[in-house]
């Protein structure tokens, strides 16, 4: 009887099965040694385009169902030994959340899970830490443009199950005491890859759990500004932390006078704001504009059929768990609709964009990188001190185990990378890195779209670091 190493692959935001596709036939191209399993590498379809707007939550469901129900198809002429999930974007909290579920299930009391790998994703959520006005109203809007998903991302949400307490989904989540921590904490392995410039939305301190930014990832869009050093064989890409490096600081704005060069800057900045509003909004607001109330209306009927037939049976997922009775707790009901679980013969259409539709999704993703970049307010100064990123060790050591700065005596330095996170997202930061993590920085240069270039989304001679990027994972980070 054949044995089998599941591996799933959850796509992000606005997306689909085909971003993972490089990522899923590398997978399957690679010789993983000392494997005698055989690889079964899964793209998850039940979450596609709009649906991925209904929440982290109901996302997080559908996944768990259709993860369910490709082990059964597995376990027709053999046996689901391992299990591995990566996720991309806010595709890792999707996957976290199905992780709880499948705790619950009793899904890891026969198959080990082995490989918990995430690329890009929010895990501390998408607040923008800057202190400037236009973030702060950023903050506001932005969770009403994204629906559901935006309230959880924000940490603005109730979860769809009532809890016990008052916290946010993505805090339940990071609670040593939950269902989902519990289900992270059984992987062999954990790795978080991480940008470092030109992915403001996605941005170091949130992929790669820290609260910190000492790379000013939130700042800066120039690759010039670093001195780094490389893991060997995937240089000048994947970064190793083990190594100190040096930048360009950021310095506070002076307030007490009026800096003219600050003032050109920042109306630069909005200047490209609107260019790129109108390189994009001809093309894309017609599609855009034309199926938001639409997909509004039909995102609140979900939600309700969702929380009529599931509310119950989830409740279990917000409640406290001891190690003790946590194997004693009843199994849960996988849901038959085709609204929460998966059916294959009910996939999203469209799943396979055009290169025209890719290129339009490339300009929005600039549209929302400029916006980032003109709310956060701050100039550049040289700065020479060597600095290592406290949460981003690579042999998964705990973030007080790595000084910040090297040279001890710049305090004043080392203030400037703390971030203005809530006391929620010191939470989350603090619970997650109890957990041993790899973390890998990485930088692309080619273009400005890094969050997609990073597991080559998509055919573009611009993404050929992703490769590098995806190379290293398959190389040294996945375990067979």
């Amino acid at each position: 009887m054949p044995q089998y190493h599941l591996v799933i692959l959850v796509h992000g935001l606005w997306g689909n099965s085909s971003h993972m596709a490089y990522l899923a036939q590398s997978l399957q191209n690679a010789k993983i040694s000392d494997s005698q399993e055989i690889l079964v590498v899964h793209r998850t379809e039940s979450h596609s385009g709009y649906l991925t707007y209904d929440g982290i939550g109901v996302n997080g469901k559908r996944v768990a169902d259709e993860i369910t129900t490709e082990m059964l198809k597995l376990e027709k002429d053999g046996k689901v030994v391992k299990f591995s999930i990566i996720g991309y974007s806010m595709g890792g909290l999707i996957a976290r959340y199905a992780l709880g579920i499948l705790k619950h299930d009793g899904f890891f009391d026969e198959v080990e899970p082995v490989n918990f790998v995430t690329f890009c994703t929010p895990h501390v959520g998408a607040i923008n830490p800057s202190k400037s006005l236009s973030s702060r109203m950023f903050n506001i809007v932005a969770p009403c443009i994204l629906s559901h998903t935006g309230s959880e991302m924000f940490l603005r949400d109730k979860p769809v199950v009532k809890a016990k307490k008052s916290l946010s989904l993505l805090e339940w989540m990071a609670n040593p005491a939950s269902k989902f921590y519990k289900a992270l904490e059984s992987f062999e392995n954990r790795t978080a890859y991480a940008n470092i410039i030109n992915d403001k939305r996605t941005s170091w301190y949130t992929t790669a759990i820290d609260d910190r930014d000492p790379f000013n990832s939130m700042i800066n869009e120039s690759s010039e500004a670093y001195s780094l050093n490389y893991i060997r064989g995937y240089e000048p890409t994947v970064i190793d932390v083990t190594k100190h490096f040096s930048f360009n600081a950021i310095e506070e704005p002076n307030t007490s006078k009026i800096d003219l060069r600050s003032i050109i800057f920042k109306a630069f900045s909005w200047c490209k704001v609107l260019g790129h509003l109108v390189l994009v909004m001809p093309i894309y607001s017609l599609l855009l504009f034309g199926n938001y109330m639409w997909q509004r209306i039909q995102l609140s009927q979900r939600l309700k059929q969702f929380a009529k037939e599931s509310s119950e049976s989830l409740n279990v997922l917000y409640e406290w768990i001891n190690d003790e009775i946590d194997g004693g707790m009843a199994k849960l009901e996988t849901s038959k609709s085709t609204m929460s679980g998966y059916d294959s013969s009910h996939e999203v259409s469209g799943n396979y964009l055009s290169q025209f539709e890719e290129t339009v999704r490339g300009e929005t993703d600039l549209l929302v990188e400029s916006i980032y970049g003109a709310m956060n307010n701050a100039d550049y100064h040289e700065y020479n001190s060597r600095v290592i990123p406290p949460a981003a060790n690579a042999q998964g050591d705990c973030p007080e185990a790595s000084p910040l700065l090297s040279d001890s005596t710049a305090k004043e330095t080392e203030d400037n990378f703390q971030l203005n996170l809530t006391p929620a997202q010191k939470n989350i930061v603090r619970h997650l890195n109890a957990l041993e993590w790899k973390k890998f920085p990485v930088i692309i240069r080619k273009t400005k779209a890094s969050h997609a270039a990073v597991i080559y989304r998509h055919p573009d001679p611009n993404f050929a670091e992703g490769e590098t990027v995806v190379r290293h994972f398959l190389n040294e980070v996945f375990r067979g």
